[in-house]
């Protein structure tokens, strides 16, 4: 996904996430977030927001209350990219991204919350993205993870986009 090679990603992916009996339950959710993405990629909006919803249905039959919150969070992730920015709000409101954790695998909530915030718009809003990127790229270089500090790179440089600090 992250290479941009969708159908091999799929490829990898479809038979992981429609058997998560044989997977760890973190294991198959970073997988169908993957998933997920490389179907909104491939502009298939439905089968994104369909897997989407099949994972946090399978964390709540199989009572996986760990994972909930993050199943919930790439839910936030999915509607902001599909343009349902209000639904991404209202999970937003609720999101605490403290403490930080070590991020890896896929999907990193963190990042998901700064997207939205920036997405907001208001200057309270680019300023709370603003204070979690730069507190999480200090956090990222410190424990030397530089997959998701690309991200947090990527986003600040959005974020004075939007500010009008095109250089």
């Amino acid at each position: 996904y992250q290479q941009n090679k969708l159908s091999a990603a799929k490829a990898s992916l479809v038979p992981v996430v429609t058997n998560p009996v044989v997977a760890n339950s973190e294991y198959f959710a970073q997988c169908a977030f993957a998933l997920a993405s490389v179907y909104q990629a491939c502009g298939q909006a439905d089968e994104a927001a369909e897997t989407a919803e099949f994972i946090v249905d399978y964390l709540l039959k199989v009572r996986n209350m760990e994972q909930l919150p993050l199943a919930q969070a790439f839910q936030a992730e999915l509607a902001l990219r599909q343009g349902r920015l209000a639904e991404a709000l209202r999970w937003a409101q609720h999101y605490d991204p403290e403490p930080f954790v070590p991020l890896y695998r896929f999907y990193a909530p963190h990042l998901t919350l700064a997207k939205v915030l920036i997405a907001e718009g208001s200057q309270q809003s680019r300023e709370q993205a603003a204070d979690l990127l730069t507190r999480l790229e200090t956090y990222l270089a410190k424990i030397h993870n530089t997959r998701f500090l690309i991200e947090v790179l990527a986003l600040q440089t959005l974020l004075q986009e939007t500010q009008g600090e095109t250089p």
